[in-house]
């Protein structure tokens, strides 16, 4: 393999990341906040949303990992997704109450 084919089959792979569903890399991709809730709800709604192809930016305080904080402001985390995905999330999360209540 000489090196034109090394980097015709970088090209592939990069060519594939951007393929992936709910993957974001190189857009100009506005977040909007969904939601901000507390552990282990987080883990819960990040796994349902990717589930439905849509991407989850989550921010929290690094304080409160480190200190084991589970209320409070301190362990808030919100959760964002694309701009463009923010009806669907919406709908998602709708309906999951839905099933709890």
């Amino acid at each position: 393999m000489d090196n034109r084919d090394k980097l015709d089959s970088l090209d592939n792979l990069k060519k594939q990341d951007y393929a992936k569903p709910g993957f974001e890399r190189g857009r100009n991709c506005e977040m909007i906040h969904l939601a901000t809730v507390y552990p282990p709800e987080d883990i819960f709604l990040e796994s349902v949303l990717k589930q439905a192809g849509i991407t989850v930016v989550k921010f929290k305080e690094s304080i409160g990992v480190v200190e084991g904080i589970c209320f409070g402001p301190l362990a808030e985390i919100k959760i964002f997704v694309p701009k463009h995905q923010e009806e669907e999330a919406r709908d998602i999360i709708a309906s999951l109450t839905t099933i709890i209540e």
